[in-house]
């Protein structure tokens, strides 16, 4: 365990991406965890720009304990039925830590097994959400890919969780399940590549667009 990083664990079954501006590296990506697993991301050496007069900037090193709290505080609070003692499962830690290192500590663990409790509880309120959604519409497009997922881990039965027959317009994404766009690249609730012939193929347009 390193004492001059700090370690952001997430058992939060999506993909996180969190932007932070004026840092460097200023993307953070945590992928989704799987079911009884987590997910960590180390925080090492990060740099802040300061603006100074006449256009310049220096750039100073930045705590990491800060950025992690950034990026957990900034991501919980952007959550739809977010409330004391409900929320997703991330949190973070002084120290970087390899995951076999957070599955040894009783801290890591303590904390994690608070934060599962909480994010079951998150589900549940996102799983009410729905039903009213679903009491007023009885429209499908009410109810969110996550508020399925939280209802699917739950192990409810939801009438607004009956397969919906989509033809060809839509296929279940490799990773997570859901329905996407027939001709998605990548799913928008996990992010997994569905289509690396075609995602290869935009990286490289992306880079000859950007060389010009």
């Amino acid at each position: 365990m390193n004492p001059f990083q700090a370690t952001v664990i997430s058992a939060v079954p999506f993909r996180i991406h969190e932007f932070k501006p004026g840092t460097y590296p200023g993307y953070f990506d945590i992928d989704g965890a799987k079911e009884g697993d987590f997910e960590l991301l180390v925080i090492g050496k990060t740099n802040t720009m300061i603006p100074l007069l006449e256009g310049r900037a220096i750039m100073m090193d930045t705590n990491p304990h800060m950025v992690a709290e950034a990026i957990v505080n900034d991501y919980l609070e952007a959550q739809l039925a977010r409330g004391t003692g409900a929320e997703p499962a991330l949190f973070w830690i002084p120290g970087g830590y390899t995951k076999e290192e957070a599955k040894k500590s009783e801290e890591v663990q303590g904390k994690l097994t608070e934060a599962l409790k909480k994010q079951d509880l998150w589900f549940m309120r996102l799983i009410e959400i729905a039903d009213d959604s679903w009491n007023r519409t009885h429209q499908h497009k009410t109810i969110s890919d996550i508020q399925r997922y939280a209802a699917k881990a739950l192990h409810m039965k939801k009438e607004w969780l009956m397969e919906i027959k989509t033809g060809d317009a839509f296929k279940a994404c490799i990773a997570c399940r859901q329905q996407i766009p027939a001709n998605a690249i990548k799913c928008h609730l996990c992010q997994t590549v569905v289509d690396p012939v075609e995602y290869e193929k935009l990286t490289a347009k992306k880079k000859e667009n950007a060389n010009v």
